[in-house]
């Protein structure tokens, strides 16, 4: 209509305009166009709608626009989240994966953009939980005992109380160990000196006659060895380690001699020192103080075996 400019018939049924001062009156009959509705007037029936035309062009310069737009906000907001400390208590995370050395997490708080874990050895047992015949064969499958810190944890449990111990930064990815522990075995530190009262967790007992004995992990990165002679001088547990000291129980140690060469131990087992994914940086040579295993099983009469106490040594902590 040359006095208005072209109209243009939805599918929908309606209609719109685009005016003549908007170059409406260039547009050829039946065509099909692509337009933007620059107002729209709904107190009439059917509603009035004035029309521009656009250009595909135009639509997708628009479009990432809109998308840049929403990325520069996305990143403010993401630069407003919390920077993780070590110390800060982030409360409750999911769990997403377990094995033996270490368990996935995802922290639930949304102050925090963390990738996050929580290492076997910054890890405490939940309170006892009923598995399934599954589940058990599942644990057993990565050798994660009752003695285990991670027994009691399945996938999409939900941990209370996670604080964070270590804070890694990578390429603009913040990586954080958590422990659900209350007391200081959670101490990432890796500067440990001989008489240092270290927790560990067995990993594996070595069975050679000349090098006899348990490996355990004491941090992350951080292994340590305890001869057999360290643990007892009774020869009932030093025939029997296994039992008395389970792969997956935390026991107390104090660190003998930290950093050495490992040509005086037996090999570390390579299941053991790639399996959280990270090198093996320190051996410790280590003596227990303390098992918080389950004690052996009973002999004929009931009662059970006392580990005899070790030696006191020039040095020593009491």
């Amino acid at each position: 209509d040359p006095r208005y400019g072209t109209f243009v018939r939805f599918l929908d049924g309606l209609s719109g305009l685009i005016p003549k001062l908007k170059k409406g009156l260039n547009e050829n009959l039946y065509d099909t166009l692509l337009c933007k509705v620059t107002a729209l007037d709904i107190t009439s029936s059917p509603p009035k709608i004035l029309l521009k035309r656009v250009t595909e062009g135009e639509v997708a310069k628009k479009r990432e626009a809109k998308k840049s737009k929403d990325a520069k906000r996305h990143e403010k907001q993401e630069k407003k989240k919390r920077q993780p400390r070590v110390g800060d208590v982030v409360d409750e995370v999911k769990v997403v994966d377990v094995n033996f050395a270490r368990a996935k997490v995802h922290v639930l708080n949304s102050q925090y953009n963390v990738r996050a874990r929580v290492h076997v050895t910054m890890a405490g047992a939940l309170a006892k939980t009923k598995l399934s015949k599954k589940e058990r064969q599942e644990r057993e499958g990565h050798k994660i005992t009752k003695s285990h810190p991670f027994w009691g944890w399945k996938v999409g449990d939900i941990i209370t109380g996670a604080r964070i111990v270590s804070v890694d930064d990578r390429d603009g990815v913040s990586y954080v160990e958590l422990t659900n522990l209350d007391d200081d075995r959670a101490s990432p530190s890796s500067h440990l000196t001989p008489g240092t009262d270290v927790s560990a967790i067995v990993t594996s007992v070595s069975n050679p006659a000349t090098h006899h004995g348990l490996w355990v992990q004491v941090r992350p990165g951080v292994s340590g060895f305890v001869p057999a002679l360290e643990l007892s001088e009774d020869a009932d547990i030093l025939n029997d380690v296994a039992s008395n000291f389970p792969v997956g129980s935390r026991i107390s140690c104090r660190v003998m001699e930290g950093g050495r060469s490992s040509g005086g131990r037996p090999r570390r087992p390579k299941a053991q020192t790639d399996e959280d994914g990270s090198r093996q940086a320190v051996v410790l040579d280590l003596s227990v103080l303390m098992a918080s295993s389950p004690p052996p099983k009973s002999d004929g009469d009931g009662e059970r075996p006392a580990i005899k106490p070790l030696k006191a040594r020039k040095g020593d902590v009491v």
